[in-house]
């Protein structure tokens, strides 16, 4: 029987000691981060493994075994942080300080905090001695806010067993949120995040220069009516596909991203065939065909 509250306790606690380890990067210092993971696990006796792909850049693994009936997860998160200025933060970003109720520090967010729920996750599946179908595979990494070369593309290039028989991954960012404004508690999922949103972008005015400004006359970007073509969203993920392939868009595309421009050019608050506009609410696909499973051939790849 797991205790839930003293596990709470237990959790914030940790968290609040792996707030104060300061792994911001540059230079990331992630190794100090990896050693205390690798203590908190120890205690409970449940082995890792630290490998540093460059002085000080740590990256651990541990694993709780189960039967193997099914594939494995693994939960992932980054050891470094960003950097913080203090002169803008009323507390100590590696204070792990408790203030109002809620807890403050670089990384509490982004993302030693989910680290450590991964952690007391593991730790009580350990405790609780549950028989796991899957393999829980703990995976705590180097340089994701710099480009994860010293992270995870080290590890992918050279130890990619560290992942063995894992069929899903756990990363940034999801959660529970319980909020006493809410009215019951919202759970989110990330799916996606840093993809491209290519714009082009036409604005009408009197243009001027940085090196002549010129009072009287208004910046072309402040003042101006500007139209915003619509960007690639508006039109499915299989079209895209066509396009990365090809080189050019599908003709069923070409059309749909030239309504799109249109419709925007009206100053309309959605894109056309968005999820949520009018097209969409009638049901009406992407393409303009029955289904967006049927789109540019995807059926058939």
């Amino acid at each position: 029987m797991i205790d839930w509250t003293a596990l709470g306790r237990e959790t914030v606690e940790i968290l609040r000691a792996y707030l104060r380890i300061d792994t911001t990067n540059p230079p990331g210092n992630e190794i100090a981060g990896a050693r205390f993971l690798e203590e908190v696990l120890r205690r409970e006796g449940i082995a890792s493994r630290t490998v540093e792909s460059a002085p000080g850049r740590a990256n651990l693994v541990a694993r709780l075994s189960g039967d193997g009936a099914l594939g494995g997860i693994v939960l992932h998160h980054h050891i470094d942080v960003v950097y913080a200025d203090r002169r803008y933060w009323a507390v100590d970003p590696f204070g792990g300080e408790i203030r109002d109720g809620f807890l403050y520090g670089r990384g509490a967010i982004d993302m030693k905090s989910t680290g450590i729920l991964q952690l007391a996750a593991v730790l009580a599946l350990k405790r609780a001695g549950t028989r796991l179908k899957r393999d829980l595979i703990l995976l705590a990494t180097a340089d994701e806010e710099a480009g994860s070369a010293y992270g995870a593309g080290f590890l992918a290039e050279h130890h990619p067993d560290w992942l063995q028989g894992a069929e899903y991954a756990i990363s940034e960012l999801g959660g529970i949120e319980i909020d006493p404004h809410y009215r019951a508690p919202f759970a989110h999922i990330v799916i996606s995040e840093k993809t491209g949103l290519p714009l082009r972008l036409i604005a009408r005015g009197a243009p001027g220069h940085g090196s002549m400004p010129c009072p009287t006359r208004r910046r072309t970007g402040s003042s101006a009516r500007c139209t915003v073509s619509s960007p690639p969203s508006a039109v499915p993920a299989c079209c895209r596909r066509c396009r990365r392939t090809s080189g050019a868009w599908p003709g069923c595309c070409r059309r749909t991203r030239a309504r799109a421009s249109t419709r925007s050019r009206r100053r309309s608050a959605i894109p056309a065939f968005a999820p949520g506009s009018s097209r969409a609410a009638s049901g009406r696909p992407w393409c303009g065909r029955r289904s967006p499973s049927t789109c540019c051939g995807a059926a058939r790849s």
